[in-house]
């Protein structure tokens, strides 16, 4: 059986993420065992034994109050891409807003700065030459819309960064959305088996 990690960034604030993507892994992957870990609340982070990991979106500066977990999260993703390198069995890895910024930090892909505005609604993405060819977001249309709830972004990619590790940017913020000096990143594909959105996808709306 396979089994899921999902790393709750949400610090108790109370929200729709945690429920939307346990209802989606209760639907629609009944075969997948999960266990849930209050890494901000509780410094509780997975170990190796897991097969998928999931790490939300959240409340708050990415970079800030992070000292009692922050090391042994960013050794799990080390731990993670080396295995991922030596293993014929890969580990996979998803991360959501907060999460995608603080991963972003972690392989130096860009800069994290607060939004002159915060985004709070549901708005057009853009895809970039990789994202239209990569596998999960080429079915996607040119612009796509995504649920974007945020007070802080990625800008500024390392171009050189990005080729070392071998990552890509798939998907930027939507030109006509704002004025602002800066383009959010909105989607990375880190390596083949971790990806990470700035937005959220898991979001379903009401009809």
């Amino acid at each position: 059986m396979l089994k899921a990690a999902i790393i709750d960034m949400y610090d108790g604030t109370p929200n729709l993420g945690m429920g939307s993507i346990t209802r989606m892994l209760d639907r629609d992957f009944p075969g997948i065992q999960y266990d849930i870990f209050d890494i901000r609340a509780k410094q509780e982070v997975p170990d190796m034994d897991y097969d998928i990991y999931i790490s939300t979106g959240g409340p708050g500066h990415p970079l800030e109050g992070n000292e009692a977990w922050e090391d042994r999260y960013y050794q799990l993703l080390d731990n993670i891409s080396y295995h991922n390198q030596v293993s014929e069995y890969k580990k996979f890895v998803f991360f959501i807003c907060h999460s995608f910024q603080i991963a972003c930090d972690h392989y130096g892909i860009g800069i994290i700065t607060q939004r002159p505005k915060d985004s709070f609604g549901v708005f057009p993405v853009a895809k970039s030459r990789q994202g239209r060819e990569d596998h999960l977001f080429r079915i996607l249309p040119e612009p796509f819309y995504a649920a974007d709830f945020r007070s802080y972004q990625v800008i500024d990619p390392d171009w050189d960064r990005l080729e070392e590790i071998g990552a890509e940017i798939l998907a930027m913020e939507y030109h006509k959305n704002h004025e602002f000096p800066h383009l959010a990143i909105m989607a990375i594909k880190f390596s083949d088996y971790i990806y990470g959105v700035q937005f959220h996808p898991r979001h379903i709306p009401k009809v």
